[in-house]
């Protein structure tokens, strides 16, 4: 099963996808699951930007796939 991080600590939405991604052979997996680093500033125009701003962070941190969102 392919790892996927979900640029958040919201356990919510991680068992959310976790249910819409495992017949895809994804296991989502939160944020804090990959060690801690400092989340970076949230300082774009639209929920689009902030959501690149997350996941291109926590992809240099770990550089697995990752989804973000901000909403």
């Amino acid at each position: 099963m392919k790892k996927l991080v979900l640029a958040t600590n919201n356990e919510h939405k991680v068992t959310e996808l976790n249910r819409m991604l495992k017949d895809l052979g994804f296991e989502c997996v939160p944020l804090k699951s990959i060690g801690d680093f400092e989340e970076p500033v949230e300082d774009g125009d639209s929920f689009l930007e902030n959501a690149k701003i997350k996941a291109k962070a926590a992809y240099d941190n770990c550089g697995l796939c990752v989804l973000a969102d901000d909403s």
